[in-house]
């Protein structure tokens, strides 16, 4: 049986995937182990429209370190866990 912290992290991954999918439409293989190095669109612009979207999905904000930090899909779900 599935704990609540479970439930509420399936549920942010799979909400922070679906931004993602449509911030990078032309990415077919978005997981949550995907980098900026991999994701096809995944630059400077992609990155504030995907933490922009993110904040609008998730009621949150970004700091200015974290938007820096922000690498990869793994650390998004980090920070998004912790956020909400």
């Amino acid at each position: 049986m599935e704990n609540n912290q479970d439930v509420h992290e399936k549920d942010i991954q799979r909400r922070l995937l679906e931004t993602a999918s449509e911030v990078f439409p032309d990415e077919e293989d978005l997981t949550v182990t995907s980098t900026k190095d991999e994701v096809i669109g995944w630059d400077s612009l992609g990155s504030l429209n995907l933490l922009m979207a993110l904040e609008q999905e998730f009621g949150v904000e970004f700091s200015e370190q974290e938007l820096e930090n922000v690498d990869s899909m793994e650390t998004l779900f980090e920070i998004l866990v912790e956020k909400t």
